[in-house]
């Protein structure tokens, strides 16, 4: 067999692989707090719902990096940063932070594209006439610590005497060799 005689087989396959993601099961995770679901991956975009703690939701794909992801909730659509999602990857395992257990998982890396996503879930929503002040606002900045992120040390951490063998090193000097 030659590639000319194979070829005319595999394009039908190959051009239904981007059907068969697009199909893809979404996956269940657990809202870890009580957080907002946006109009997209930031939470500057409109909000579409209010998530409380406990509640299941399934995901359809995060950004890279598993930052913000792509949830329905019941007939609802929108974006979580996905620090605020849990997830087990055995029935009998507790829910592990999303960031940490979504690529073993198989969650799929997706772009948002606000004109498609918009057109396709919001067009009933008020905010949805604002459509273009969102389609070309500038990108947001990367989200913050998620929870559980104790925040700076308490004063006075770290200070007072030093402890016997945790002074400083011996500094830089001529190096092996």
């Amino acid at each position: 067999m030659t590639w000319k005689s194979v070829a005319p087989r595999l394009w039908p396959a190959l051009l239904g692989l981007p059907l068969m993601a697009g199909a893809a099961e979404a996956v269940p995770a657990l809202v870890i707090d009580r957080i907002r679901l946006h109009a997209g991956p930031a939470a500057e975009y409109p909000t579409v719902a209010v998530l409380e703690r406990g509640m299941t939701v399934e995901v359809v794909g995060c950004l890279q990096g598993y930052t913000w992801c792509d949830i329905l909730v019941g007939p609802q659509r929108g974006w979580l940063r996905g620090g605020f999602l849990a997830m087990s990857q055995y029935p009998a395992q507790a829910p592990l932070p999303l960031p940490g257990i979504g690529p073993s998982v198989g969650l799929p890396i997706v772009v948002f594209s606000l004109g498609h996503y918009w057109d396709s879930y919001y067009r009933g929503q008020p905010w949805y006439v604002e459509r273009d002040r969102w389609a070309y606002a500038p990108p947001p900045p990367p989200p913050g610590p998620g929870p559980g992120w104790g925040g700076p040390p308490p004063p006075g951490w770290g200070s007072g005497p030093p402890r016997p063998g945790w002074g400083p090193g011996p500094g830089p000097g001529p190096g092996p060799g």
